[in-house]
């Protein structure tokens, strides 16, 4: 990930502190759960209609691009 990715990336005790009330609540005791926080500026839609953005940002993070 980039240091601009990075930036916005959730610190473990923001996680933490934002999903321990939820967690103690639950019935049954485990339930998978998504924590995050929409990034500033990302919009979702003209991103996964752009394959090329896609499929660079993944070669970048696997190293083969």
């Amino acid at each position: 990930a980039t240091t601009q990715e990075k930036r916005y990336w959730l610190k473990p005790e923001k996680i933490v502190k934002q999903s321990i009330g939820f967690l103690e609540r639950l019935t049954p005791l485990w339930q998978e759960i998504d924590i995050y926080e929409p990034l500033p500026g990302f919009d979702p839609q003209a991103y996964y209609r752009n394959y090329k953005t896609i499929r660079n940002k993944w070669e970048r993070q696997m190293g083969v691009g």
